[in-house]
């Protein structure tokens, strides 16, 4: 378990939670070399707000300036975006 930061709490966005309150303090993090191990990944990525991760790490290659880009590597991973996370694609 980890603390969580102050703008990761707020992000309220994704509807998940209804007040601050609600929003956990602290969470479980996962290496990506765990992550990788998965037979198969499905990522959901909504709102605009995450576009520049987004463009950062699914065209291209992979690079460690964007750890999420080693998801190309994955033989079974699947990116779902709406049009807002897709819009600098």
């Amino acid at each position: 378990m980890h603390d969580l930061s102050a703008p990761t709490q707020k992000q309220m966005g994704e509807g998940w939670f209804k007040t601050l309150k609600q929003i956990p303090q602290q969470a479980i993090s996962m290496s990506i070399r765990q992550i990788m191990k998965s037979k198969a990944i499905i990522c959901t990525v909504p709102d605009k707000r995450k576009a520049q991760a987004v463009n950062d790490c699914l065209p291209g290659s992979f690079t460690p300036m964007h750890p999420a880009s080693v998801l190309q590597r994955h033989k079974a991973a699947w990116c779902f975006l709406d049009a807002g996370s897709a819009s600098l694609l």
